[in-house]
């Protein structure tokens, strides 16, 4: 007897293991939409403050860090050759 494939379920089983591994992340009982975006949002944020040095996250932040190095890599190389 062959078994028959209901239309849907390997989209349900994954939506389920997916909505179990976001509350796993998010640290929360039961996933609410937004869980994981919040989650991963406050984890980059946490990630740009420690490489950056600043206690909490300022928008742009980053890029500004990236082109303070930018620069005294630059100033570093144009003085060697001076």
């Amino acid at each position: 007897m062959e078994k028959s494939y209901p239309f849907g379920d390997i989209t349900k089983s994954i939506g389920k293991w997916l909505a179990s591994r976001a509350k796993t992340v998010s640290s929360n009982d039961k996933y609410e939409f937004g869980n994981l975006s919040n989650f991963f949002d406050k984890e980059v944020k946490s990630s740009i403050s420690s490489v950056t040095g600043k206690k909490d996250y300022e928008f742009g932040a980053q890029s500004k860090w990236v082109d303070s190095r930018i620069q005294e890599k630059v100033n570093d190389y144009t003085r060697k050759y001076q």
